[in-house]
């Protein structure tokens, strides 16, 4: 799926109109111009502008693509709440994992293979976890993880590092939305293209 149909997918998921993107732009413009020391030299409108024009950018001025990282990282945390909250937390709070079909409706089914970590005698797949906000840092260290088939994988006395990674989702919240390695798919399409359909299907009716 090739970049521009992505952010079409993203626009028409994310804003309703051309002023929802443009206001949210402005808002990532601001907070470009207060975390980011490069761009920290620019007034709002001067960013605007030398976005706007990027014929006006030299090969040494990073406010572009400094921006857009800010951006597509805006964006994609906003994407993956939004599919949270029409599938997700749904799932989640109800069979989860043992839906056999479950993968259909979670926004983390491209980071799944069906792992569950037990808790208190109740076994959570990683969307649970998120749900919950379980910190694996707060478990005992006899807490085990076990593979799809049952088997134990590993426990946090084990190794930590490899316990922690179940618990962490900021690297699958920054590839949410965008191609997959091959590039015909993109990551979280099973619920993206829903919300995409139903963003189409909303536009069509006003």
């Amino acid at each position: 799926m090739d970049y521009d149909t992505i952010n079409n997918i993203r626009d028409t998921v994310l804003y309703r109109n051309d002023d929802e993107k443009k206001s949210a732009y402005r808002n990532c413009i601001e907070y470009v111009i207060k975390h980011d020391d490069y761009c920290s030299s620019f007034s709002v409108d001067e960013l605007e502008k030398l976005l706007n024009n990027p014929d006006e950018q030299t090969d040494d001025n990073r406010a572009d693509w400094t921006f857009h990282d800010y951006l597509n990282l805006d964006e994609g945390i906003k994407l993956f709440e939004l599919a949270c909250q029409k599938y997700g937390y749904k799932l989640w709070n109800g069979n989860a994992w043992h839906n056999k079909t479950c993968k259909r409706n979670c926004p983390l089914a491209d980071f799944c293979n069906k792992y569950t970590v037990d808790i208190n005698g109740e076994r959570l797949c990683r969307g649970q976890v998120y749900c919950r906000e379980i910190n694996w840092k707060d478990l005992p260290d006899d807490t085990s993880i076990y593979k799809q088939d049952g088997s134990l994988y590993i426990t946090k006395k084990q190794d930590d590092q490899s316990f922690s990674n179940f618990f962490e989702f900021s690297l699958d919240i920054i590839d949410f939305g965008w191609s997959k390695r091959g590039g015909s798919q993109i990551t979280g399409g099973n619920v993206i293209l829903k919300l995409y359909k139903e963003a189409l299907n909303a536009s069509s009716e006003h």
